[in-house]
């Protein structure tokens, strides 16, 4: 493809509109990894008796292990 075909392409307004809404959505999509991230190391530092409380009286696996894995 030649180049004028590309900028026609770049210039385009649905183009313009498409990168637009992509970039939107993955600034969501990155606060929202950011918060929950920083929730679960907050959980971490702050509740570790929560995530230390195994699953069933007679079960080695805490919930910790299940938070994680999510």
């Amino acid at each position: 493809m030649n180049d004028s075909i590309y900028l026609s392409i770049q210039n385009s307004p649905r183009f313009k509109e498409l990168v637009s809404k992509r970039e939107r959505f993955a600034w969501i999509l990155s606060a929202i990894m950011l918060g929950l991230y920083s929730g679960f190391i907050l959980l971490i530092a702050y509740g570790p008796h929560l995530l230390g409380t195994k699953l069933s009286p007679d079960s080695s696996i805490t919930w910790g292990i299940p938070w994680a894995l999510a």
